[in-house]
């Protein structure tokens, strides 16, 4: 996959949809994860699961790596999280993150 990267003028919206639009592009590509014997109902090693976790944390990975380097002490603190958030809410901690930089600069302006 392509390293996408948070431009330094670049909003956390813009650089997430963007990465959103991606992954979502590579979904429609892919083929569907059913199980080709029909028997996915009835697995109890839960493989599914497990693909849809490791695929989930190569998202956060990929959204946090991409984010310009002012973000670096939060990416520590979420990659250190056990268990990983989910992207949705790494997205949202993110943007909190920026709201309050945001914040910060007009009340010192």
């Amino acid at each position: 996959m392509k390293n996408m990267s948070q431009a330094s003028d670049e909003s956390i919206v813009v650089y997430y949809n963007k990465l959103k639009c991606h992954w979502d592009d590579i979904e429609d590509l892919e083929p569907s994860r059913d199980c080709t014997y029909g028997i996915m109902s009835t697995c109890t090693c839960n493989v599914l699961k497990k693909v849809l976790e490791m695929a989930s944390r190569e998202k956060v990975i990929s959204f946090l790596m991409g984010l310009d380097d002012a973000y670096d002490n939060l990416k520590t603190k979420i990659l250190s999280m056990d268990p990983l958030p989910s992207i949705n809410k790494t997205y949202y901690l993110v943007q909190q993150i920026e709201s309050q930089k945001s914040f910060s600069k007009l009340a010192t302006s």
